[in-house]
């Protein structure tokens, strides 16, 4: 939508005052794929794995680690499970309330639950406004201002929530804003000024902190988890195939941009000539706020027998005990880097013949 500005009783822009402004936009919902992974079953969600086997059909052994000590061949052995189940009151409290988040199984087969993965939200917005306007044959000014928001939800991992290991929480910004100053000192001799200033906002964050939050705003502390910074879902892994559960995601950058432009345009005879120069200032302040809740991994050695790794243990019986194999965490940070920019430019077009 454009045209003169006209403001009965005040002002008339016929040839004088202008404007443009537009909208687009458009909006997304829903999934568009499927996927499938490994969860425990009902039985070892409740300590049992008595069904367990191993690559050659046998019953595949669930040790007990409390129970780990020294052997004459100056190794370790440890005593199995009861039944290889892993009573109730080992579990550990923390791993017992996020087991608690997955689903029944879905599909048969190894990869037993199968749900649908993809870009769930996208809300892309676009809003852009010029305004021109001349103050007389030799002097005119313009402005413009362009803003763009795109919220994105990807989830690429079919767990539901707060499970999802591969999922991000995208809000991109951008806003732009232009003033300019031509001035005809004379017909063959044009200068212009230019002002302008670009904000570029990037949010990609861990989908558990704003779309699938805490009822207490902090999931560690509603799971029980001391010790950790973050307010998101602790990230957990397992060898053995299962899917994971949430992600390290979490940055938040924005970079501005400030210009100061002015070029002089000069036609005599059969030369154009071009000279300005233009000053640049960008600011950036990128800052990092994932894995603060913590990674956790968890292998079959946490319930296997040291002397026969291959074919003993189970990562996730080592999840129920809370015996973590390996494990991280970040602390917030924050870098500012700062670089400006001065350049000059010259250019002469000579035209040889009036043809």
């Amino acid at each position: 939508l454009g045209g003169p500005v006209w403001i009965p009783r005040v002002h008339h822009g016929k040839d004088r005052t202008f404007f443009f402004v537009s909208y687009a936009g458009s909006r997304k919902r829903g999934a568009t794929d499927t996927a499938a992974v490994q969860i425990p079953n009902p039985a070892n969600l409740a300590g049992d794995f008595s069904n367990l086997l191993d690559n050659r059909g046998a019953l595949r052994r669930i040790y007990d680690p409390a129970t780990t000590r020294p052997d004459a061949q100056l190794g370790f052995v440890r005593d199995p499970f009861p039944g290889n189940r892993v009573p109730r009151d080992r579990f550990d409290p923390v791993t017992a309330k996020i087991a608690g988040f997955l689903p029944a199984p879905n599909a048969a087969g190894t990869l037993n639950y199968r749900g649908q993965i993809g870009e769930i939200v996208l809300d892309p917005d676009t809003f852009v406004l010029k305004l021109d306007h001349s103050f007389a044959a030799q002097h005119r000014v313009g402005g413009s201002f362009n803003t763009t928001k795109i919220p994105r939800l990807l989830i690429r991992s079919p767990l539901p929530p707060p499970l999802p290991s591969d999922a991000s929480d995208q809000i991109i910004k951008g806003y732009t804003a232009r003033l300019t100053y031509d001035y005809v000192i004379r017909p063959t001799l044009l200068n212009q000024l230019t002002l302008g200033y670009n904000l570029f906002d990037h949010n990609n964050l861990t989908v558990t902190k704003r779309v699938y939050p805490s009822k207490t705003g902090s999931w560690p502390e509603e799971l029980g988890l001391k010790g950790v910074s973050g307010t998101a879902f602790p990230v957990v892994t397992f060898t053995g195939g299962y899917a994971g559960f949430a992600s390290t995601t979490g940055t938040s950058d924005d970079e501005q941009l400030y210009v100061l432009k002015d070029g002089v345009s000069w036609f005599t005879g059969q030369h154009s000539l071009k000279l300005g120069a233009e000053v640049r200032v960008t600011r950036s302040n990128l800052r990092s706020t994932g894995n603060m809740s913590g990674s956790f991994a968890f292998s079959d050695l946490g319930t296997a027998l040291p002397s026969q790794v291959a074919n003993t243990g189970n990562a996730f019986a080592s999840f129920l005990l809370g015996d973590v194999q390996s494990g991280s965490m970040n602390f917030p940070s924050i870098r500012e880097p700062r670089r400006p920019y001065v350049g000059f430019y010259l250019q002469d077009d000579l035209k040889l013949t009036s043809r």
